[in-house]
């Protein structure tokens, strides 16, 4: 019995590779959104750290630890508005990029289904043949046999 041979399957490897690179770009795309959302957690955890109390030792309230206090607050909120921003901003983009990879992804599961039900067709069609030539020489055995 002969191999099946898929006339489709350069276009099949060039599908499969086309869907490994919007693979590796949604991974890529996906570690920007986890880098800022850790940052953006470690910015959030600064600014609770912050909330210290103002005052010295003592009870007296440091006016100058104070006002420091106060601008390291605001920009932590700065960094925190900007980096939410971003991750919104890295998240539209994952989005999309996943949405192009899953259209990638299922033109080659598409053309693999192909290949799946020609494969089978093929296979079916050689094992009918093969019966069909056996029961010839059989037939042909059974039909010397009786002269």
């Amino acid at each position: 019995m002969k191999r099946f041979r898929f006339r489709l399957q350069r276009l099949l490897e060039l599908r499969a590779h086309r869907e490994r690179e919007a693979l590796f770009r949604l991974a890529e795309a996906a570690g920007h959104c986890v880098r800022v959302g850790r940052r953006l957690r470690e910015v959030e955890g600064q600014r609770q750290a912050a909330f210290g109390s103002p005052f010295a030792p003592g009870g007296a309230v440091d006016l100058t630890l104070f006002a420091y206090r106060e601008r390291y607050l605001a920009w932590l909120e700065a960094q925190r508005r900007r980096l939410a921003a971003e991750l919104a901003e890295r998240e539209k983009t994952r989005r999309e990029v996943q949405v192009k990879y899953l259209e990638v992804s299922k033109e080659r599961k598409v053309l693999e289904k192909l290949k799946e039900r020609r494969a089978a067709e093929y296979y079916r069609e050689a094992r009918q043949e093969e019966f069909e030539a056996q029961d010839e020489i059989t037939s042909s055995r059974f039909g010397r046999q009786e002269r």
